[in-house]
């Protein structure tokens, strides 16, 4: 997916969205620019179409880790 930047101020009970997507583009908060974690979150996301804490997510990243680790 392409990647974008945007910055937003912290909700109203202080939560702070690290990174989303939409149509096609996946959008990382600037303050998280270096957080390669966030990137990796945000794009297995888009991949996988799953939400956080879900069964699907879960098995996304389980899969990505092993695909990294038979690359080693």
């Amino acid at each position: 997916p392409k990647i974008s930047m945007f910055s937003l101020p912290a909700n109203v009970d202080g939560s702070i969205k690290m990174g989303y997507h939409k149509d096609g583009t996946v959008y990382i908060n600037m303050d998280f620019e270096d957080n390669l974690q966030t990137y990796v979150e945000e794009v297995l996301h888009y991949t996988t179409g799953a939400e956080d804490c879900s069964r699907a997510f879960q098995e996304g990243a389980l899969q990505l880790a092993c695909r990294l680790a038979n690359k080693s």
